[in-house]
């Protein structure tokens, strides 16, 4: 048989029981339907408007490196596919608690370096399973569309047992739910954001251990001003990582929040317009337990010249922290440093551990809510406070745990200072700006406190 045309429109071929492996060509603008067994993209051509779908609980070996697909091909249970392959066309390979996999290898032996898989421009992987291949390279779209069907179902995820690098677009939507099971995204030139519904994309393996996002491998300095973009767009975008790296964090005109949790961060951007909340999650899970892990952000070191590195965040937009703790470093030599236009809003949040560097509300960029700011703490641009009528802020010293010299004796603990440039008001309850709080226990010692008004102090 030379060729079989399967014409657009209601056309369907259904395989259900014999073969079309005897066909030079097939070319398929309709249906073909309960397909199983080897697929060869240079015999079978699925032109655009076409569907594959493999019958139920079946599987397809796809006898060749590369994969050409126009349409959509509608996976089952599993795909056999072995060594280098690739994703091309601009057509959709639509996973249904699919595994991807090399037939030929131990799926748990991680040290696959001759299995990557490369997704070409226009070309879409989406849907729920999980993809064998130790490297992605995208230039395309990865997309998690569906939702976990009630409460106690399994979650449905597109798993990734590979480190992505992304040149093309990561989404999420309907609330579908992405992991990757390995140590790196790496997001220089690719977008991540989400959908109509949200959804969730995590870095996450055994263990608990997170993994990081990164803009730019290795670097320093401010990413390019059109790349590594992660952006809410038509719902909220929970990310779950242990780090990220030079990003840039978005809203879309569909609009959503961009929501964290526990996670370094490395002169990261939020846009103007942009929200980034940090809220209390379950991240250790354990059936004794009811309360949440409370958010803790870690801003780390980038180079501002040559000679010089703070700990930096650049806000243009809004930072939500509900509860937990806004880390200041540990170094002694350096500044921890939030600069901007935007605000950060605290809501029953506290910033700065009590000793180590100081923490800079830098000139132009605001905090509001309420919360507790410890020494050392330098105040360029505005904090204006506002806490409900049974609370009160306070930025002041910390009692710190005592640390003590080879002799066992208390050592000295250095000196803090609260240092005022531009304004702080409180709008409603009071704010407390004092030297340091008690020590509660043996082991606590206050820490020495200065304060020094160069600005303004008002009521409102």
């Amino acid at each position: 048989l030379d060729a079989i045309t399967i014409g657009s429109g209601d056309a369907t071929l259904d395989v259900n029981g014999f073969s079309i492996a005897g066909a030079k060509l097939v070319n398929n603008s309709g249906t073909i339907r309960n397909f199983a067994g080897d697929y060869n993209s240079n015999q079978i051509r699925n032109l655009k408007g076409g569907t594959v779908s493999v019958a139920s609980g079946g599987t397809i070996r796809v006898t060749t490196g590369g994969l050409w697909n126009a349409g959509t091909i509608l996976a089952a249970k599993e795909i056999h596919w072995a060594g280098n392959v690739s994703l091309t066309g601009g057509g959709a390979l639509v996973l249904n608690d699919t595994r991807l996999l090399d037939p030929n290898v131990d799926q748990d032996v991680t040290d696959q370096y001759e299995r990557m898989m490369s997704i070409a421009p226009g070309t879409t992987l989406r849907g729920t399973g999980e993809i064998f291949k130790q490297n992605i390279e995208n230039s395309g779209l990865i997309e998690a569309d569906v939702a976990q069907k009630g409460k106690g179902a399994p979650e449905k995820v597109l798993w990734f047992n590979g480190t992505i690098r992304n040149n093309g677009t990561i989404r999420v939507l309907n609330g579908g739910h992405i992991n990757v099971n390995r140590p790196a995204i790496f997001n220089a030139n690719g977008l991540i954001t989400s959908g109509p519904g949200g959804g969730s994309l995590r870095l996450e393996m055994p263990f608990k251990m997170l993994g990081s996002i990164g803009a730019l491998g290795g670097g320093c300095y401010t990413p390019p001003p059109t790349k590594g973009f992660i952006r809410a767009d038509g719902g909220d975008l929970e990310i779950v990582a242990g780090a990220m790296y030079e990003g840039r964090i978005q809203r879309g005109p569909g609009g959503g929040v961009v929501k964290m949790a526990h996670v370094t961060t490395q002169n990261v951007f939020v846009d103007a317009g942009a929200e980034l909340h940090f809220r209390p999650v379950l991240i250790y899970p354990n059936p004794n337990r009811t309360d949440l892990d409370q958010p803790f952000l870690t801003i780390g070191s980038t180079f501002v010249a040559f000679d010089e590195m703070v700990q930096l965040i650049t806000n243009n937009g809004t930072i939500r922290f509900t509860g937990g703790l806004i880390g200041n470093g540990s170094s002694g030599r350096m500044q921890t440093i939030i600069s901007g236009t935007g605000e950060l809003i605290l809501e029953d949040a506290t910033i700065g551990s009590g000793t180590g560097d100081t923490f800079v509300n830098g000139a132009g960029h605001t905090i509001r809510g309420c919360g507790s700011i410890n020494a050392p703490f330098l105040n360029e641009g505005t904090v204006a406070l506002d806490c409900a009528p049974a609370k009160s802020a306070r930025i002041g010293g910390k009692a710190v745990r005592q640390s003590y010299g080879y002799d066992g004796k208390p050592t000295v603990q250095a000196g803090a200072s609260i240092e005022n440039r531009g304004r702080i008001s409180i709008a409603r309850a009071s704010v407390s700006i004092s030297g340091p709080a008690e020590p509660l226990y043996l082991l606590q010692t206050a820490t020495p406190t200065v304060v020094t008004n160069k600005g303004t102090i008002a009521a409102s």
